[in-house]
């Protein structure tokens, strides 16, 4: 009996300490209080100057207040709006709902994002690749040039070997220029053929052509610059440039 005792004491005081027990306790304390004052003889005056005064009214009020039914419905209103509460505050910290996606459709989507990614790098080889032969020809260029003019002649219309013609007898000036224009013209060509959306002042000058030494040199090294970077942008983005190698877009 004794261990009884002590284990429902226990279990009061632990109910007790949540917050709960304790605003149950003070509205039974409250109540308590209320009905003890009420029957307490210091109040024996103050009844019959309430009784005098508030009439019908205050008895009335007295039989709801004091109704033994009252501490029930406050109980029972505060269920209500603790279940309230709760509910309203789970449902705000309710996790978005996940977009559902069928595996298939997932599966295409990955394909598609990997073969973009195939194709960025592909594209971007061949700019690369483009820019590098345009470097080939800078240099080329320019040795020329020095080589005729340590040999006495004037190099000014680099691409037109109809102009600029040098001694016959000095062979390898003439065999430099027209690997020269060799080197530019299949660059063209492959221009032509693998990016026929890339625009450039060497594209616009064509072959042959009367431009001189150094518009020329200026257009070539703008024109290698511009390769890296449309082959820079599509390595880094990762998306291919349809338009620029004249493949027609997607539709959408």
């Amino acid at each position: 009996m004794e261990e009884f005792v002590r284990r429902l004491v226990r279990q009061i005081w632990s109910d007790a300490k949540k917050r709960p027990g304790w605003i149950a306790i003070l509205l039974g304390l409250v109540y308590a209080l209320i009905l003890g004052s009420l029957e307490h003889r210091f109040y024996s005056q103050f009844n019959e100057w309430q009784d005098r005064h508030l009439g019908e009214l205050m008895e009335w009020i007295k039989s709801v207040v004091f109704s033994p039914w009252i501490l029930f419905v406050v109980v029972i209103c505060w269920i209500a709006i603790k279940a309230f509460v709760e509910t309203r505050t789970r449902g705000q910290n309710k996790p978005p709902d996940l977009i559902t996606v069928e595996r298939g459709e997932f599966l295409k989507v990955i394909d598609e994002v990997v073969d973009d990614s195939k194709k960025a790098g592909a594209q971007a080889g061949i700019l690369w690749l483009l820019a590098a032969q345009a470097k080939d020809a800078i240099h080329l260029l320019e040795k020329t040039w020095h080589h005729w003019n340590n040999s006495g002649e004037r190099l000014i219309h680099p691409l037109d070997a109809r102009i600029d013609k040098p001694d016959f007898t000095k062979g390898d000036l003439i065999s430099e220029r027209r690997d020269f224009m060799a080197i530019y013209l299949s660059h063209l060509m492959r221009l032509s053929t693998d990016i026929p959306g890339f625009t450039s002042d060497v594209t616009s000058y064509g072959f042959p052509s009367d431009r001189e030494y150094l518009e020329v040199l200026n257009a070539l090294r703008s024109h290698a610059e511009k390769l890296d970077s449309e082959a820079d942008k599509i390595w880094q983005s990762e998306s291919p440039n349809d338009s620029l190698f004249g493949v027609p877009l997607k539709q959408p």
